[in-house]
C-alpha cells in the first residue's frame, strides 16, 4: 500500500480544469472539475456519482502495486484520504484494512502520461500464444495482432528482432512496455487491468503462491520438461531429428505429473479455485490441449475439467484466431 504524501510538499504543476472519465464495464461517465492543491479530494462529487451508479466495482486493492506506474491513470480506492503522486498521478489510500474497491479513473489533461495505452500482440499458431490470445479475450481488451508464427521466417526480420532479440513468440507491447514469456504476459495483464466478474485474481501473498505454484508447475513440469521434448522430436523430427526413447521418456513423465494432481483438479471444482476462472487454468489448459494432441492418455477428472474449460467463450474466440487456419476447433461436449 502506498504511503500518503503531502500535496503542499509535492509541488505539482497540475492544470486547474481536469477532464474526467471513469469506465466501468460497458458504463461510462465524464465530468470536468477544478483541481487545487488542497486536503480536499477535488474528485470527491464524481466519485460518489460513480459510485452510487456503479456499486459492484471490482478491481482489487493489491493491484496498486502495478498500476500505480502506469501514469496516465488514476487510481482511487473508496473509504478515502488524498495523496498526490508525482507526474500527475493521484493515489487516495484505503483508512482501512480491507481494500476492497477501487475506481480507475483517467485523467483527460496535464499529468504525464505513457506515450500510448496501445495493446499489440505478435504472435499466433502455438499454446503459448493461444494463452495470450485467451487472456486478452478474458478480460474484453482491444488489441492489435501481429499474426507472425515460429519458424517461418517471421520472428527473424529486423524489424522484429529489434524489439526481441530472442526472436520467440508471443510478445505484448502496452505502449512503450515490452513484455516477451506467455506466464508472465498473462500474470501482466491480470495484475494490470480490472479483471472480469468471476476471473480471480488472489489478494494476499499465500494464495498469490498457490496461484504461482499452479502456473509453474504447468510452464515447468509439463511444458518446458515433456511437451517441448515431444514436440520437438515427435512434432517436428525433420527439424530437430528423431529421438523415440527422449519422447517415449517425456511421455511417461507427463502422464505421472497430470496423474498427480488429477485429484486436486477434480477436489477444486469448476475451475482451479473453484467457480472462479484464473491464468492458471489458462497456464494448465494449454498443456492438457497439447498432451491430448499427442495422443498421451488423460485421467477422467482431467478430461472432464477440459471439456468445462473449453466452453468458455473467450477460449473459443481465441483458439479460432489463434489457430485460425491450422487447427479446427472442436464443438462443445455436452
Amino acid at each position: 500500500m502506498l504511503n500518503p504524501l503531502s500535496a503542499a510538499k509535492q509541488k505539482m504543476a497540475i492544470p486547474k480544469t481536469t477532464r474526467m472519465t471513469a469506465a466501468i464495464g460497458n458504463n461510462t461517465w465524464k465530468r470536468e472539475a477544478t483541481v487545487c492543491r488542497t486536503k480536499r479530494c477535488p474528485y470527491s462529487p464524481f466519485l460518489h456519482e460513480v459510485v452510487k451508479r456503479a456499486p459492484e466495482l471490482v478491481c482489487r486493492g493489491d493491484h496498486l502495486r502495478t498500476l500505480h506506474r502506469l501514469h496516465n491513470h488514476v487510481f482511487i480506492q473508496l473509504k478515502i484520504s488524498l495523496s498526490f503522486r508525482p507526474k500527475g498521478l493521484l493515489c487516495w489510500n484505503s483508512v482501512t484494512p480491507d481494500p476492497a474497491c477501487i475506481v480507475r479513473l483517467r485523467l483527460g489533461s496535464g499529468g504525464s502520461c505513457m506515450a500510448s495505452d496501445k495493446i499489440t500482440l505478435w504472435g499466433r499458431g502455438s499454446g503459448r500464444t493461444m494463452r495470450a490470445h485467451w487472456m486478452l479475450r478474458e478480460f474484453g481488451l482491444e488489441y492489435d495482432i501481429k499474426p507472425i508464427q515460429s519458424r517461418t521466417g517471421e520472428t527473424q526480420t529486423a524489424e522484429y528482432t529489434a524489439i526481441n532479440p530472442k526472436q520467440k513468440i508471443p510478445l505484448l507491447q502496452h505502449g512503450n512496455f515490452v513484455l516477451t514469456e506467455s506466464p508472465a504476459i498473462i500474470t501482466y495483464l491480470a495484475e494490470t487491468f480490472n479483471p472480469p466478474h468471476g476471473f480471480y485474481v488472489p489478494r494476499d501473498q499465500q494464495c498469490r503462491a498457490k496461484l504461482n505454484e499452479w502456473c509453474f508447475f504447468a510452464a515447468m513440469e509439463l511444458d518446458a520438461h515433456t511437451i517441448y521434448i515431444i514436440r520437438r522430436h515427435q512434432g517436428l523430427p525433420e527439424i530437430y531429428g528423431e529421438a523415440p526413447q527422449a519422447v517415449a521418456s517425456a511421455k511417461e513423465y507427463y502422464k505421472k505429473q497430470v496423474n498427480a494432481v488429477s485429484s486436486q483438479v477434480a477436489d477444486a471444482g469448476t475451475y482451479l479455485f473453484g467457480a472462479e476462472f484464473s491464468i492458471a487454468d489458462i497456464m494448465l489448459t494449454t498443456c492438457l490441449d497439447a498432451g491430448r494432441r499427442y495422443e498421451i492418455e488423460l485421467p477422467e477428472a482431467l478430461v472432464a475439467y477440459l471439456n468445462r474449460v473449453e466452453k468458455r467463450p473467450a477460449y473459443r474466440q481465441a483458439f479460432e484466431l489463434n489457430y485460425h487456419g491450422l487447427r479446427k476447433l472442436k464443438p462443445i461436449r455436452r
